[in-house]
């Protein structure tokens, strides 16, 4: 972006605080110096791909990584993450003018660059949500279910093989809830919360 903003400002400037005040150095052969608009396609486009791409990640970490009764909850924290950015933008908005368009491009070229391999290098093996919080996950009802159905308290009623086909049993603890998988560590004779 900060390149395709300084390949237009090598033929004018801007006159005013918004991109309508372009001047041309030689208004005469403006058509000649005219960037086509298709130089910004790739940009939007990779911008596009970057916030469907960032939501879903979040959206599907929040919706699966979550226990069933706190599902909305989590959801609601996951999308304050975009709130968050659009609070950011709404701040930097103003400082934002056609005069400073390419030092802001430029920089936040740079801030991409400094810490997209950060948090690449941080989360780089982690496949889903599901590595993130595995104890939550469907792998591991199959045992919240048995041990459930197997302790005198009926933790929890296995009626399937599915995570659709588990119900609270006489305790009320929810499958992959925190107090499950302490209940089935102790039953397993690990310490719980561990």
């Amino acid at each position: 972006m900060g390149a395709i903003q300084t390949a237009i400002q090598r033929h004018g400037y801007y006159s005013g605080p918004d991109s309508s005040s372009f001047v041309y150095y030689d208004p005469e052969n403006w058509k000649q110096e005219q960037l086509s608009v298709y130089w910004q396609f790739p940009i939007f486009w990779l911008s596009g791909v970057a916030e469907v791409v960032g939501n879903i990640t979040t959206l599907e970490l929040a919706y699966v990584g979550s226990p069933p009764s706190m599902k909305s909850l989590v959801m609601a924290f996951g999308l304050m993450t975009s709130c968050g950015g659009s609070i950011i933008g709404f701040v930097v908005n103003p400082f934002f003018t056609a005069q400073n368009m390419e030092i802001f491009m430029y920089v936040a070229g740079i801030i991409g660059v400094l810490f997209g391999p950060g948090i690449f290098f941080l989360y780089r093996n982690m496949k889903t949500g599901r590595d993130l919080m595995p104890e939550l996950f469907e792998e591991n009802l199959q045992d919240v279910g048995n041990c459930g159905a197997n302790s005198p308290a009926g933790m929890v009623e296995m009626v399937g093989t599915s995570m659709q086909d588990y119900r609270p049993g006489g305790s009320g603890l929810e499958p992959g809830s925190k107090h499950a998988m302490d209940a089935l560590a102790s039953a397993k004779g690990a310490k719980p919360g561990v």
